[in-house]
């Protein structure tokens, strides 16, 4: 079964799987990060399938919301490198349809996947990190 996953809102995660040349079926969840792992959890074990059914994932790695593809990306790394499984980036583009990207995968095949070691986000900003107003003595800095 390939697997693709999208979780680059915050407040949104998107499943999709795909039996040989069947249709695409796509479920959305309003669900924050951290429940991420419970409902990829519940997706699988509603087609009646395991983690090591899974033989391709492919995962949006951006742009979106840091906690959310840090979340993602998290899950899919370590389930790379604990069975192995083939990891596809895909970086999102403004508009377009998720069943488009799909379908454009099942025609090309898994076999000219751009597969990847690890993966990495890819952020719709800059992260906000401010600079300290303390000393390495906690002393305020003038």
């Amino acid at each position: 079964m390939r697997l693709f996953l999208d979780g680059s809102d915050i407040a949104h995660l998107t499943l999709a799987s795909q039996e040989s040349s069947e249709p695409w079926d796509i479920q959305e969840y309003q669900c924050a990060p951290e429940e991420y792992l419970k409902k990829i959890d519940e997706y699988i074990k509603s087609k009646g399938k395991s983690t090591k059914d899974i033989f391709a994932i492919s995962i949006v790695t951006g742009p979106g919301s840091a906690t959310a593809l840090r979340m993602s990306l998290a899950i899919v790394d370590t389930w790379h490198f604990v069975l192995g499984t083939p990891m596809i980036p895909h970086e999102k583009v403004a508009g377009e349809l998720i069943v488009d990207y799909l379908n454009t995968w099942s025609r090309q095949g898994d076999e000219n996947g751009e597969y990847k070691k690890f993966l990495y986000p890819i952020y719709s900003r800059d992260p906000q990190i401010t600079t300290s107003t303390k000393d390495s003595l906690k002393r305020p800095i003038n």
